[in-house]
């Protein structure tokens, strides 16, 4: 009975300490693409990094990355990679969930972004683990599978990169071109994007997040686009002077 007594304190402290280590997410990655990715944000409602999260994902390498449960969700949030080179155009983006209670989900997009990477948190598929050894899931250049911990994630070798969708990409530009007047068409200005790139199926309530992800990569690339916006602004009131008149 001494003996029992005394070895029990130390059995019950590890059995504990299982049982709160048990919803740390981990995530294998296989990046098999020439693309080296840096975490470019990170929305985590419940989780927190324990890995270095600011360290690359190096082309052609595995990584090991750790998320430790905070509160009583577990691990709950999306984090997004872009590519370490001088474009910036291809991500690396991860939605994840694993409750203290009930099964993990995730999902994740390789090279082109998903429109809203919350909403795909919220539908993401519960993680299954497959019984023949493949992956059991796959999206947008990669593929996975669950683990016993978490997730083991492959990234293709092939990644589209990214192309922000521009006013010139609008097919309505072309219908408006040809039902304005003639001398008007020229000099008319759409500045609220859409059409076939990334954000061609977003609809009006989703604009922020369009204009999120579309947001500057450095300094320079912001005044470009400032110098654009504020030559639209001008052009559109040019049209306005010139047109008010003729109205009247």
């Amino acid at each position: 009975d001494l003996l029992l007594r005394i070895s029990s304190p130390p059995y019950v402290t590890r059995t504990r300490h299982a049982a709160r280590c048990s919803c740390v997410m981990i995530l294998d990655i296989v990046n098999q693409s020439e693309f080296s990715f840096v975490l470019d944000g990170q929305w985590l409602k419940s989780g927190d990094f324990k890995t270095d999260s600011a360290a690359p994902i190096a082309a052609h390498s595995e990584v090991r990355l750790e998320i430790a449960p905070s509160g009583v969700d577990g691990v709950y949030g999306v984090a997004w990679w872009v590519d370490a080179g001088p474009g910036r155009n291809v991500y690396l983006s991860m939605a994840m969930s694993k409750p203290r209670l009930g099964k993990p989900s995730f999902c994740c997009f390789a090279g082109v972004p998903p429109a809203n990477l919350k909403t795909e948190l919220s539908k993401a598929p519960k993680l299954e683990r497959s019984a023949d050894g493949n992956c059991s899931g796959s999206s947008v250049g990669c593929e996975w599978d669950a683990t016993a911990e978490g997730v083991r994630l492959n990234i293709l070798p092939e990644l589209a990169a990214f192309i922000p969708a521009s006013a010139s990409d609008d097919p309505a530009e072309d219908v408006h071109a040809v039902e304005e007047p003639a001398g008007q068409s020229e000099n008319a200005s759409h500045s609220d994007g859409g059409g076939e790139g990334y954000g061609a199926a977003v609809d009006s309530s989703e604009c922020g997040d369009f204009m999120a992800q579309t947001r500057p990569k450095d300094a320079t690339d912001g005044f470009v686009r400032g110098l654009k916006t504020a030559g639209a602004g001008v052009a559109g009131g040019l049209v306005t002077a010139v047109a008010a008149p003729v109205a009247g």
